[in-house]
């Protein structure tokens, strides 16, 4: 079964367009009906007495300083990972990267999570996983090729991890796959319901059984913690904040974390404000 989860059911903006955005601040009932909506993610996991769990994060962006991995990703994959082990501290926890990012993820992580930068040893692995969550990491369009949002080729910078993604949703292993705009793994759905968000020769030719997609794939990995935790009857607040936000985002941008849409180092998160994305941040963990 394939499920296809919007945060924000009432937007029609250009994703990264961030007057839209600005216009069409999320709203409560939003962020409850996606809170709502995770539960079947979260319920299925309870049932299978979740014990290891895979996270693939970073997209690659080649910019003047040279090739720097996106800040919205890392940032959603590190709050899910507070949010999991607060629930089940046994919880065993990969996170695969690409090798040249290893040292930055490293160091943002730091001993949360077990770090793993080589796709064979995702397949040695395979059939001790429960759950794999795929968080803004690039996907290969219908001619194999790895594009960015603005077209180009970016499949040199990229590992790919199609044959993974099949393999473990073919086996049973529950695969849920965030993105923002269609490029990343297992989010090709989002051609049917937003086809003008990319070119076409730009989305993802792959699907995970869930699909969750919003304006900032950080937000959906956000909401997807919220609600694991209040499943759990902890105080969401020690989960994340608009505090931790402003140092994560400062721990980021010094492990070399770029925004995706500027390209550059900073406190914004593809493009959009530091304020905004406060707010939404406050908005998902009031």
């Amino acid at each position: 079964m394939i499920s296809y989860y919007n945060i924000f059911k009432d937007c029609t903006f250009p994703i990264k367009d961030v007057n839209s955005l600005l216009r069409s601040y999320i709203h409560s009932k939003d962020v409850a009906n996606y809170r709502k909506l995770s539960i079947e993610i979260l319920n299925a996991a309870i049932y299978r007495n979740i014990t290891k769990v895979l996270i693939v994060t970073g997209f690659p962006i080649s910019c003047e300083s040279g090739v720097n991995v996106e800040n919205d990703g890392p940032l959603g994959s590190l709050v899910l990972v507070k949010a999991m082990k607060a629930v089940s501290p046994n919880v065993s926890i990969d996170l695969f990267c690409m090798n040249r990012f290893a040292e930055c993820f490293k160091c943002f992580f730091e001993n949360s999570i077990c770090l793993i930068h080589s796709k064979d040893h995702i397949i040695q692995r395979l059939v001790n996983y429960d759950f794999m969550f795929f968080i803004e990491y690039p996907g290969a369009s219908s001619d194999g090729v790895f594009r960015n949002t603005r077209g180009n080729d970016i499949s040199r910078l990229v590992t790919p991890l199609e044959d993974i993604l099949e393999n473990a949703r073919d086996q049973g292993i529950i695969t849920v796959s965030i993105g923002d705009r269609g490029n990343e793994i297992g989010m090709s759905q989002l051609l049917n319901f937003y086809p003008r968000l990319l070119p076409e020769d730009c989305f993802s030719n792959t699907c995970a059984n869930y699909m969750l997609w919003a304006p900032v794939s950080n937000w959906a990995a956000y909401i997807l913690s919220r609600a694991i935790v209040d499943m759990a009857g902890i105080k969401q607040c020690y989960i994340h904040s608009s505090y931790d936000e402003v140092k994560l985002l400062m721990r980021a941008s010094r492990c070399g974390m770029v925004d995706g849409i500027l390209m550059r180092k900073g406190m914004s998160v593809d493009g959009i404000p530091l304020h905004f994305n406060l707010s939404v941040v406050n908005k998902i963990f009031d």
